[in-house]
């Protein structure tokens, strides 16, 4: 499916090949946008992060969905149980499973899939793996940071100089 895509252009430059719209003085060249379409579908398998509530954080699969608004999601560590769509956040990681499947069966095949890995390699979970990290700091550990952080810019500032003096010369 394709859509109309207006870019307005200050200036003189408009790009060639391309149809321009005129307007009285104002050019619009006239594109073709590809619409995109969703990446992520809830679906039976689906992995999700649960962003509200007690189990934040938690990465539960999709077993079910009730409605509309709610499924049935469960986890290797967590009671079965419904959740709003809502406090849910959709990842890549998609398992195959049968609809509502044991709870045997449903951690051999996040283990089959490698769900764990997956999350911890994707820069998503890296990114949340450091904020964790961060916020279990302690003063004297933010403290040690900050010196670190201060001893390496001052590495690569002598660094940087020495190559401007040889680039100089």
């Amino acid at each position: 499916m394709k859509s109309r895509c207006i870019l307005i252009f200050l200036g003189s430059a408009v790009p060639r090949g391309d149809e321009v719209l005129q307007l009285g003085n104002l050019v619009l060249p006239n594109f073709t946008c590809e619409a995109k379409p969703f990446k992520r579908y809830v679906e039976i398998g689906r992995v999700a992060m649960v962003n509200y509530g007690k189990e934040y954080g938690r990465l539960v699969v999709i077993v079910d969905v009730v409605d509309q608004n709610r499924a049935l999601v469960d986890a290797p560590d967590m009671v079965r149980g419904q959740m709003n769509f809502k406090r849910l956040v959709l990842t890549d990681i998609k398992i195959d499973i049968p609809r509502l499947p044991k709870k045997k069966s449903l951690i051999a095949a996040m283990e089959a899939a490698d769900v764990k890995n997956k999350w911890e390699n994707s820069s998503w979970g890296r990114k949340l793996i450091v904020q964790k990290r961060r916020a279990a700091l302690t003063d004297f550990d933010r403290f040690k940071v900050m010196l670190a952080k201060i001893k390496r810019a001052g590495l690569i500032r002598r660094e940087l100089s020495k190559l401007q003096k040889e680039s100089a010369a």
